[in-house]
Formats: C-alpha cells, structure tokens, sequence
C-alpha cells in the first residue's frame, strides 16, 4: 500500500485544475534556476555550495533600476543578449516600476523571467549608498538570524551498520545559524554529522565577516574561500560544467572572498582574509591554517593520498581525519583599467605539513610547498550612447613555477537574435592546480588538456537554440589512458512554445571519446560513443497547478566488439500549491539501462539547501514526495519521503553501503526559522 501512495497522489493531483494562467511568482523556487546550471553534471553530491550561492544572491537580490549589464550577468540564468534586454527596456521606458514588469520586457522569455525573479527587484531611490560605519547601539531592529537544522536517514538498514563498522547512527544530522546586522556585519556557524559518524559535530564550520566598511570591502575571520578570475589558481569547491547555457563559460565571475558555510569539509580556509578598496585599485590579503583528511604512509612519512568525501564512519576513516595541515598565504591586486577593462593578479604559497605524493590524477603535485601566480582580465565595454555593449571578453594565465595553464573565452553579441560564444584552454601535462576548479573535461583536474569550444545562441519565431561544439584532445598520456588521445562533445537544444503557457525541449547530446579498456590478457585503445535524447513538457495547468514530463534515452557504445548498451527513463513531475503556504512537490520515474555504463542522470527537488543529481541505472522505479510548509512567516518546514525500487534484484548498492533488499527508501526532515 505504502508502494502505491505517492503514485496514487500524483494522479489525483493532476486531475485538479484545467484553466491555463500566469504561475505564481511567489512559488518560484531556486530549485528550477539551479537545475538549468548543473543540468549536465554526473556527479550525485548534492550541490549545496551552489544552492548557498543561490541563496545568498536571493537574500541580496540585484535592483533593476540600477544595476548594468555585468551585474545582471552573474546571475547564473541569464546572458549577455538577456542583459541587453533588460537595459534597453529601462531606457526605452524608464525605471521598473516593480520586478513582474520584467514579464513585458519584448523578447524575454517568460520562463526565463519566472525563474530570475528571486533574484532581482525594483526600487526607484533617489539617493546613492553610503559606506558602512559601526552600528549604534540601537541596532537590534536590524538584526536578523536565520536557522536552519535538518534530518536524513535511510529505512532500510546499510551493511555497515549491521556489522558494526560504523562507529555511529545511521541519522544524519546538519545545523547551520546565521546572525546578520544591517546587511553589513554576518556571524554564521554550522555543523554537521553523516550517516555512520560517532559525533553529532563531527564537522564545524565558523565565520564572522563584514563588507561595505568604510574603505574595507570585505573582512572575514574563520573560514572562508576564494575565487580568481576563472578558477585555475583558487576556485570554490563548486567546479563549472558544459550545460544547454552555452554562455556559462564567459559570465563566470569570480566573488573574491566569501565567507564559507557548506557542508565541503576539505576546500576551504581557516583563519583571516581582508579586501580594501582604493579605487582603481583593490588589494586583498588571505591567510589561513587548515587542517584536513589524509593516509600518512609512516615508513616514507609523506600524504600519500588526500580523501575528500568527509566521512568518519569507520575506525580506518577516522584515522584519516584531520592528520595533515595546509599553511596558505596569498595576496591579490585589482586595477580598474577603464570602465570597460579589469585587470586582476594573484599569489598564493601553500606549505604541508609533509610532503605530499600522491597516486591520484587530481592532485599530481609533489612536494611540500607550492607557489601560484596568475593573471586575469575582463573586458565588458560600457554602454554607447543609448547602444547596450554586444561583446564581453575574459580570461586566465596561471603559473605554477613549471608551466603555464590558460583560459580564455569572448562573447559576441550579433543582435538581439543571435549570439556566438568561443573559448580556447591549454592546461599543460606538467601544471597543477591544488585548490583551482575551472572549465575542462575533468574540472578537479587541470592538466593535460587542450580544448576549443564553440557555441551559438539563436531565437527564432518558433523557439530558442543553443548549440555548442567542445573539441580537447590529452597530449600525453594518463593513468588511466597511457597513450595520447582526443574527443568531442556536440550539444543541441532547443526550447519552443507550442502554446502561451506550454513549453517543450528538445536536447540532442553527443560525445566520442578515446579510452582504453581492459580484455583478458591485454588492454586496448579504442573509441567510446555516448548519446542521449531528451524531450520535456512544462506548463502550468492553472495558477496553482504546474506539469513536467520528461523522457530521454541514453546509449552507450564502443567502436572494439561493437559493445552496445542504452537505457531510457521517463518521470512525470507535479507541483502543487494548495495555499499560499503549503506546496506539494511530487515525481514519479521509470528507467531501465542495461549497466551502470548508460545511466541517465536526474535532478530532482530536495529539501531547501540540498540538489540531488542521481544516476538511474538498472531496472526500476523512483518516487518522491516533496512537502514544504510555512507558518506565521517565521517557520518552514519541509519533508520529503522517496524511494526506489528494483524488482529483479535481490540487494542494493555493495560493501558498508549494501541493502539487502531491492528497495532504497528514506526522509528528510528540515526546520527553518526566520527572525
């Protein structure tokens, strides 16, 4: 019984409403904006710097009265010839009266809209900002704090907690406050215990930051990270991938300092970072004495190997945790060239507290001290005379004391119909990167690549088209790929109306690439084909009542043997708002793949905070139930129950994680309160 109720729920919703209208503005979620970001990643963790990211630009949206066109662009969703709309209509007609009127901005699409609105909002002030100083004390009504503590847990028990290898529970605990005053000074703190762990505060996280003070543009104490220029020095722990937004790779800005609060328990630091303002020059200075995971072969006494999924469940994990530390000193300039060009450098020193020798491909430095430089620039020309600019250009050299990495990509903007975008990466077999995350085939990995990308962006009368091409080729040879090889990736979507209110895309994705695999005796070079096809439906059935179907299929095949595999999944998604406070989300999913080798990738809604990218491979079926609820405008909670099933196995998953049942269920739990 239990099996059919969240089916019988989707049914039974779908079947309540029939008139076509506007969605609600206020059930916009971040959700749908960050799944046209990481669309394309096949990678099941779930995200939450991102989501964090998304939250905080939300909780400090952009004002359409005054920002530019480089503003806009850093909000993930949007583009150069998105921008250029924007701008032209508060030209043409004068300041946003408020942030719908965006829905009659001519050529933007509405969808589009819908998902920008938590970002952005109108305000017509007639006074410019004025430089923070120190509060008085009748600060109090402009403080605010923010909590947010949750819950997961499996129902079906794991081997690891049968057999006692796991030291704790199998709840998985996370905290997280945030105290903030007059939208300049923030307190935040956070903890965090996994499934398996012994301590409720096996992870802690600290910081206490200030921006906009006087001359000091940001000061953070406690824990925090960097980002510079296009990640191949310092980057967040988040790294970019190739998606349908075939822009992403010219509008990625670094933020400099932010203040850190996720759930990544090795890519950040510990201790003080400063940035200060003396215009057209910015410095910044960062210091930090981080400790983090890692084996310590005691006969050579070096690191042999750095783990980075944050686990202390087992006696050996434990062992790992926090027995090696990173001493990091780093400064950064910015100079103002003109109000069109940027130019930024950076220097970092790490020094370990051993050496460190690594077997893994990501992290291929030797050594106990490491030192970066690295130059960035950024072009975006200001506007002309009521013309909004059509190019924005920015990139990367990166020196790690052997080689240099670099990254360059340009934006060209035809007309309001048609955009081309290009970029070209050399990322040397001899470069590393110990905290860089940028554009390549492996973003952990950036070394030994040479890529060229191409993409368009055209709309037309019958709908929107991104195309782009990604050619890269690995000159020497890998671990895992012991001679030179090569491939590429075509990606072709498009997005039409086929009605005011309902959506449909279509995706094409292909990608060929070298790769050796193993025989019985010997192993061989050959190439692998991927293909995936998608087709989707969105559209709002009334003002509380939102549709999405989606069936892709995936194939997977290489050129030796004529091996063959392919897999295919369909889900229909319902959301349903039934007052102002209470929504409903809900997704049914079939799949079928013949391995893990085609499995295709699904992102679905999750508890505020979290984005679950899972694989559905095997043969089964997926449900979930998504319910948030608000009260007295203080409170939020949110659960969320799903499960997944496959009849013709016996067991789930292998060693600690095994299930020795063929259904994986679990819930989510989270409070969040708002004062």
């Amino acid at each position: 019984m239990k099996k059919l109720f969240i089916p019988v729920t989707l049914l039974f919703l779908s079947g309540l409403g029939y008139t076509f209208a506007q969605t609600d503005t206020s059930s916009t979620d971040i959700e749908e904006s960050l799944e046209t970001v990481l669309e394309e990643t096949t990678d099941e963790s779930d995200n939450n710097f991102l989501y964090d990211e998304f939250e905080n630009l939300a909780r400090h949206p952009i004002n359409l009265n005054t920002c530019t066109a480089e503003e806009l662009i850093q909000i993930p969703i949007l583009d150069l010839p998105d921008a250029a709309l924007i701008i032209e209509h508060r030209k043409k007609f004068g300041m946003f009266i408020s942030s719908s009127e965006l829905f009659s901005v001519e050529n933007l699409n509405s969808d589009k809209v819908q998902k920008l609105l938590p970002f952005v909002f109108a305000e017509q002030s007639s006074f410019k900002e004025e430089k923070k100083t120190i509060p008085s004390v009748s600060f109090l009504h402009d403080l605010n704090f923010e909590y947010r503590s949750r819950i997961i847990s499996d129902l079906q028990p794991r081997a690891g907690f049968l057999d006692n290898a796991y030291q704790g529970n199998k709840i998985k605990f996370y905290n997280r406050g945030i105290f903030e005053l007059d939208n300049t000074y923030r307190l935040s703190f956070l903890t965090e215990k996994d499934a398996g762990e012994k301590s409720l505060n096996d992870f802690t996280s600290f910081s206490l930051s200030a921006k906009k003070l006087g001359n000091f543009s940001s000061l953070v104490v406690g824990d925090y990270i960097v980002e510079f220029g296009h990640g191949l020095a310092l980057w967040s722990p988040y790294a970019p991938s190739k998606s349908s937004d075939i822009g992403f790779v010219t509008r990625q800005r670094d933020k400099n300092i932010i203040p850190y609060k996720s759930t990544d328990e090795n890519n950040f630091f510990r201790g003080a970072a400063i940035q200060y303002d003396l215009y057209p020059f910015n410095f910044s200075l960062y210091a930090s004495n981080n400790f983090f995971d890692a084996s310590i072969d005691s006969v050579r006494n070096i690191i042999s190997s750095i783990p980075i999924d944050g686990y202390h469940r087992t006696e050996i994990e434990y062992t790992k945790k926090n027995t090696a530390r990173e001493q990091f000193l780093g400064g950064r300039i910015d100079y103002d060239v003109s109000n069109a060009l940027q130019v930024s450098g950076l220097y970092y020193s790490s020094t370990y507290s051993l050496p460190i020798e690594t077997s893994s491909s990501a992290v291929s430095a030797k050594g106990k001290t490491f030192a970066h430089y690295s130059i960035a620039y950024s072009y975006l020309p200001a506007d002309k005379a009521g013309e909004q600019s059509s190019f924005i250009a920015s990139g990367e050299f990166s020196f790690n004391g052997i080689s240099v990495a670099q990254l360059h990509s340009l934006q060209k903007t035809f007309s309001r119909n048609f955009s081309y975008v290009f970029s070209v990466r050399s990322y040397p077999r001899n470069y590393y990167s110990l905290h860089g995350r940028a554009f390549a085939e492996n973003p952990y990995d950036l070394q030994n690549e040479i890529g060229l990308y191409n993409g368009i962006l055209f709309s037309t009368s019958f709908g929107k088209i991104s195309f782009y091409y990604d050619q890269f080729m690995f000159p020497a040879g890998t671990g895992s790929t012991p001679l030179s090889s090569k491939g590429n990736e075509v990606l072709l979507n498009v997005v039409s109306r086929i009605s005011k209110n309902i959506e449909t895309t279509l995706r094409y994705k292909n990608e060929k690439k070298d790769v050796v695999i193993t025989g019985k005796e010997v192993k061989e070079f050959t190439e692998r084909f991927r293909q995936q096809v998608r087709f989707e439906t969105t559209f709002p059935v009334s003002s509380k009542l939102y549709l999405k179907n989606r069936i892709e299929y995936n194939s997977y095949s290489l050129k030796k043997d004529s091996f063959n595999e392919k897999g295919w999944l369909f889900f229909q998604d319902v959301k349903y708002k039934i007052e102002g406070d209470l929504s409903l989300y809900g997704r049914i999913i079939f799949f079928k793949t013949d391995s893990f080798n085609s499995a295709i990738y699904e992102f679905e809604n999750d508890l505020p905070g979290i984005m679950s990218n899972l694989a559905m491979y095997g043969e089964g079926f997926r449900c979930y139930l998504l319910v948030k609820v608000k009260l007295l405008n203080r409170l939020a909670v949110s659960f969320k129950y799903s499960e997944t099933t496959k009849p013709k196995e016996k067991t789930l998953s292998s060693g600690t994680s095994e299930i020795f049942t063929n259904v994986d269920n679990n819930f989510h739990l989270q409070l969040e309160l708002a004062l």
